[in-house]
């Protein structure tokens, strides 16, 4: 790519209409060529005014009768006509005009790297004390971030990842790398991904389960790119909506999908878990960690916060035995 690729954004919505209108428009403002960017979005048959929203920004609006997500991606990628496709969920506000400039240029000057992923989560003073939060963790799950189980930088951890990578090339927006465990992957693909469509092509992409895919992808070609940007993952201000979210994580089955990745546990940091909440005290001490590395008050929730989520995959799961 010797100049800058056409971009085909793939939105998947439901019943979003809360949100919709903010992550379009900041898709709308960003400082890229606008006869480089197309919208298409996939819905799942809402029954809000999501669909009326969209046709504000894009007259291309895809009907998923499957209303599964990840099949809505598919007829994304099917319709999309850009070199680049960016997978964006309809609560991710890319409030940085220069994300998409930024998230691009891995592509240009290295033709290896297949898809590319902001390093950050981001949050303001203006976000609710959640959404700043899972930008603190690096996730919308203490549980699975302290199981390695995250993607983006955490500042108690000071890394984007617990699986082991190496760099290929650093420069001042981004960074190239590798992994030495493809087995050991991250939880990529989600929430601000930006793939080479070519790349796509050469892989089973129906349905689009974002960790199957990345994983195929990785396989044929272990190059991406973390770029020095954040996206906000906007949150339900709600606590209960946020333990909700868990539950239907938890609940959800991915048979019918036929799933293939499945992250794996380490034992070590399940036993660190366990005894953190046990003894409560190491969870403050990670509090003043991220603290020191990134000031928030928010900090001051993590340990409750740990603590709820786990008593939540606890109780799931013995109510999972006994139903079994």
């Amino acid at each position: 790519m010797d100049s800058l690729p056409k971009i085909s954004v793939c939105i998947p919505t439901y019943n979003n209409e809360q949100i919709i209108d903010y992550c379009l428009n900041y898709v709308q403002l960003q400082n890229y060529p606008r006869e480089l960017i197309e919208i298409i979005i996939v819905d799942g048959g809402s029954v809000d005014n999501t669909k009326q929203i969209c046709r504000k920004y894009t007259n291309i609006i895809l009907d998923n009768q499957d209303k599964v997500e990840e099949r809505g991606r598919f007829l994304g990628i099917k319709k999309a006509s850009g070199e680049v496709i960016a997978f964006i969920d309809a609560d991710n506000l890319l409030k940085d005009k220069e994300v998409f400039i930024k998230m691009v240029q891995p592509f240009i000057y290295n033709e290896k790297v297949i898809f590319s992923e902001p390093k950050f989560y981001s949050a303001g003073c203006d976000d609710n004390f959640i959404t700043r939060y899972i930008s603190l963790i690096g996730g919308d799950d203490p549980v699975a971030v302290y199981l390695g189980i995250y993607d983006r930088y955490c500042y108690f951890k000071s890394d984007w990842t617990d699986s082991p990578y190496e760099i290929v090339n650093k420069q001042n927006d981004y960074q190239v790398f590798r992994l030495k465990d493809i087995a050991n992957m991250p939880p990529f693909g989600a929430n601000t991904c930006f793939i080479k469509k070519k790349a796509l092509l050469d892989v089973m992409y129906d349905p689009f389960l974002h960790t199957d895919v990345v994983h195929r992808l990785l396989i044929n070609n272990n190059l991406f790119a973390k770029i020095n940007v954040g996206i906000v993952h906007q949150q339900d201000l709600r606590l209960i909506n946020f333990m909700r979210k868990k539950i239907r994580r938890l609940r959800r089955n991915y048979t019918d999908l036929k799933r293939e990745y499945y992250f794996s546990i380490n034992k070590d940091n399940a036993k660190t878990l366990i005894l953190k909440c046990l003894f409560i005290l190491p969870l403050f001490i990670d509090s003043v960690i991220g603290y020191r590395n990134k000031k928030d008050w928010v900090w001051a929730l993590h340990p409750l916060m740990v603590l709820m989520t786990a008593i939540l995959y606890i109780y799931f799961l013995i109510i999972k035995k006994l139903w079994n």
